[in-house]
């Protein structure tokens, strides 16, 4: 067996640990938004990865002023290519008019 040949047979042994390694690979697919005194955010996060842990960041903005005027932080354990439904709850310091903006990352931060 040549030097190429035995590279290449290691690769083939090696490759399948490290893509079962892999992390999570989340994103966000949906955002629904009940609103009131509480806002209610559904968010739906896709896994198009491995299995691991993500965290959640959803924040309420200011449709007029554009600042944070809620904030929450959720982790969830993700499954290999799963979609859950994640459901969150913010309230903000004042009432106004808001938006959801909500954001998974992997690592957790």
């Amino acid at each position: 067996m040549g030097t190429v040949q035995v590279i290449r047979w290691r690769l083939w042994l090696v490759a399948p640990l490290v893509l079962a390694c892999a992390g999570p690979r989340p994103s966000v697919e949906r955002v629904v938004v009940h609103s009131g005194p509480t806002y209610a955010v559904l968010v739906t996060v896709a896994n198009h990865g491995g299995r691991g842990q993500a965290e959640i960041t959803a924040r309420l903005v200011d449709t007029t002023t554009h600042r944070t005027a809620a904030q929450i932080t959720h982790n969830i354990d993700l499954d290999r290519d799963e979609t859950i439904d994640v459901p969150l709850s913010l309230t903000p310091t004042q009432p106004g008019a808001y938006r959801a903006v909500v954001e998974v990352h992997y690592p957790i931060e």
